[in-house]
C-alpha cells in the first residue's frame, strides 16, 4: 500500500482502493470510479458494459431491485422477507403471518407484525386502485 491508495488489478479492470480517514482511529475503504474519480462503496457493471463504474456514471441503467418496483411489488417483497424470517419449521402455505418463534422477543415479533400489516394495507390499496381503474373502463 503506497500512501493512502491501493491499486487492485482484476482481469477485467484496475481499481483504486482509497483509505479515507474519518478520525485518528477510524477509516473507511472506498473504490475510486475510473470515470468520475468519485469515492464510492459499490462499482457497477450492467449487462453489455465493458467496465465497472460508479452508479452516478451509469445513471438510470443501474439500481437496486427495490428501486425498480412499484409500491405493490415492494409490499410483496417486504411481506415475503418478514415471512421468511419467521417461518421456521412451519408450512409457508399455511400462514399469512407465521406465529412467533420461541427464540424471538415479543417486542420484535410485534414490530414485524406491524410492518406486515402496513404492507398488507399497501397491497389492499393497490387492489382497490386496480379495481377502480377496471370499473372505470367497463362503466
Amino acid at each position: 500500500m503506497t500512501g493512502d491508495a491501493l491499486i487492485i488489478n482484476v482481469p477485467l479492470a484496475i481499481f483504486n482502493l482509497l483509505l479515507c480517514r474519518r478520525s485518528m482511529v477510524e477509516a473507511s475503504l472506498y473504490f475510486e470510479c475510473p470515470v468520475t474519480h468519485r469515492h464510492c462503496s459499490v462499482l457497477w457493471m450492467p449487462a453489455g458494459a465493458r467496465r465497472f463504474c460508479s452508479r452516478q456514471t451509469w445513471g438510470r441503467r443501474v439500481a437496486y431491485a427495490s428501486q425498480f418496483g412499484t409500491p405493490v411489488d415492494r409490499a410483496h417483497f417486504g411481506q415475503a422477507k418478514i415471512k421468511s424470517r419467521l417461518i421456521g419449521n412451519c408450512d409457508p402455505d399455511e400462514w399469512d403471518l407465521p406465529p412467533k418463534p420461541k427464540w424471538m422477543r415479543w417486542r420484535t415479533y410485534n414490530r414485524f407484525e406491524q410492518k406486515f400489516d402496513k404492507y398488507e394495507d399497501a397491497l389492499n390499496e393497490g387492489t382497490f386502485a386496480l379495481l377502480a381503474r377496471l370499473m372505470g373502463e367497463v362503466g
